[in-house]
């Protein structure tokens, strides 16, 4: 019964197009038995850009997500690993990182055995998505050879006329983006009748997409920063696309990426971390998306740096639903936004109300981040409101995480305000997730920032049995000195003192740098008795 109604609640969000297409797509294709001409044509104007996370160590040894495989009887481009890390297999992102050049004709020799070794429409090389990054991937690599031949050609034309007649409209979110982005290519990189229908409905895609999964304040409608930073690569991608093929895209096309581009670098560069990485809100990691030093030697590249980031000490970010706010010591950032989109959460997280702090550019609070994607209890942990610095009451997330991807129940945002003077700070949130099993359960957050002290207190409304609060630390947190009200703490050589109303317990967890890639860390869980409790964390000693 419990599953039936996550599965009730999860599907009610759904957008009928999702239905439609999910079901559609179980009959045949229709017109893959067409054969189509296309010919393959480069633009001196095309910028090349290689990224910096080459997951290819010899022609047939790769590492991805932090593990090494190479093919041999047990390992191949179907079989042997995990989905996540096959899929990466697949993208061939390898073939436009830097050093690739030095395996050039190798990875000819790759493409070709991809090719004989996965047959058309079948086998994870034949998902969309799969087929989106390898199409961009492939016709990047060929623009920087001084031929291709037509086995290549045909290939190429036969996954993007699988793709055309059906880009993941059953998935939505940044897959269908991708899938758009994929069509874009093969219009402006070919030749032909069929190229013009493609790049059509790419453009069509493209325009729908942007408008809807852009937020007003910048942010990607996801609200993983992971996924921003790779929407906005594309975006630098298809800028370059549309400076290649002037003739092939609307006169305006490119002032309108650049204007999209330019609202998402804003709001990527409000919300990085002093050490210039992303935050792990919702789903991130480490070194899967470009980094922030990629990102600018595109940006320096394509000669997009004329403008000026805002620096503010104090934003918020209403559409993503995120504050944040800077000074000299302190970077805090705070999550007070809903489940976006409704219809495709498969990213989101229960990390309401959580929040991660660095001081003096180092960081000292943190969200767990994830390790896989894999269905397992590991996955639904890491997406859990325990493995952020929020509440959990009787076990339960503020919001229903269930499966890899699945969201049931979500949170209402009864209020949220917030106040900035002074290097002083202080906001004040409320929700009623926990309200979906138990009436009138209410969580109140107040934060308050000023003359380095933190203070974190939650109230809870309504009756429950058990709630806690966690606080996780970075790796480089280590404690000093303990007992029953206080603990010290140090962080690379600065001391940080804690002092705690109610009962709590230390534990020893892990701190995930990216998939596979786990460091220990210390996380502190605080018993909420009477509905309250109280932190105030001290920088100064």
């Amino acid at each position: 019964m419990k599953s039936l109604y996550l599965f009730i609640v999860t599907i009610s969000y759904l957008k009928f197009s999702q239905f439609f297409f999910r079901i559609f797509y179980i009959l045949p294709p229709l017109y893959l038995k067409r054969k189509y001409k296309s010919n393959f044509v480069k633009s001196d104007a095309w910028k090349i850009h290689l990224n910096h996370r080459n997951g290819q160590i010899s022609k047939k040894v790769f590492s991805f997500l932090n593990k090494e495989k190479s093919f041999n009887k047990d390992f191949s481009w179907n079989s042997g690993s995990e989905n996540l890390w096959l899929f990466n297999l697949h993208y061939f992102d390898y073939l436009n990182s830097k050093g690739s050049e030095k395996l050039n004709d190798d990875n000819i020799d790759l493409i070709l055995e991809w090719i004989n070794s996965n047959p058309a429409y079948k086998g994870i090389g034949w998902n969309q998505y799969t087929i989106s990054l390898r199409v961009i991937n492939w016709i990047k690599f060929f623009s920087r050879n001084e031929s291709i031949s037509e086995i290549f050609v045909d290939s190429i034309t036969e996954q993007i006329k699988f793709l055309y007649e059906r880009p993941e409209y059953h998935i939505q979110a940044n897959h269908l983006f991708t899938n758009s982005k994929s069509l874009l290519f093969y219009g402006a990189f070919f030749n032909g009748r069929f190229s013009r229908k493609v790049l059509k409905k790419g453009l069509k895609i493209f325009y729908k997409e942007i408008e809807e999964q852009l937020l007003d304040d910048g942010g990607h409608y996801e609200c993983s920063p992971m996924y921003h930073s790779i929407i906005m690569y594309d975006l630098l991608d298809i800028y370059n696309l549309s400076k290649s093929f002037p003739k092939k895209f609307p006169k305006n096309f490119s002032d309108i990426v650049k204007k999209k581009f330019r609202k998402m670098i804003h709001w990527y560069c409000a919300v990085l971390h002093p050490d210039k990485k992303i935050p792990f809100f919702n789903d991130s990691a480490f070194d899967i998306a470009p980094s922030y030093d990629e990102i600018f030697e595109y940006i320096k590249i394509l000669e997009l740096n004329d403008f000026e980031v805002k620096s503010s000490n104090y934003l918020t970010l209403n559409d993503s639903g995120y504050t944040r706010i800077k000074n000299e010591d302190f970077f805090l950032i705070y999550d007070h936004g809903e489940v976006k989109p409704s219809y495709q959460p498969g990213h989101s997280h229960a990390d309401l109300f959580s929040f991660e702090l660095s001081y003096k550019e180092n960081r000292f609070l943190v969200n767990r981040g994830i390790s896989t994607y894999e269905d397992t209890l590991r996955r639904l942990y890491e997406r859990s409101s325990r493995s952020h610095n929020t509440v959990e009451i009787d076990g339960m997330s503020n919001c229903g995480v269930w499966r890899s991807f699945r969201v049931s129940y979500r949170p209402n945002l009864i209020d949220h305000f917030s106040i900035f003077s002074n290097n002083s700070f202080s906001l004040t949130s409320q929700h009623d997730a926990f309200s979906t099993f138990s009436s009138n359960l209410i969580h109140k957050r107040e934060i308050d920032l000023h003359d380095s002290k933190l203070k974190v207190k939650d109230i809870i409304e309504g009756k429950f049995s058990k709630a806690y609060s966690y606080f996780h630390f970075h790796p480089d947190v280590k404690i000093i000195k303990k007992d029953q009200e206080k603990i010290i703490f140090s962080l690379n050589k600065e001391i940080i003192s804690l002092t705690i109303l109610g009962d709590y317990r230390l534990i020893y967890s892990k701190y995930n740098l990216g998939f596979n890639n786990s460091l220990k860390n210390i996380s502190l869980r605080c018993s909420l008795k009477k509905g309250k409790n109280e932190l105030t964390f001290s920088f100064n000693g």
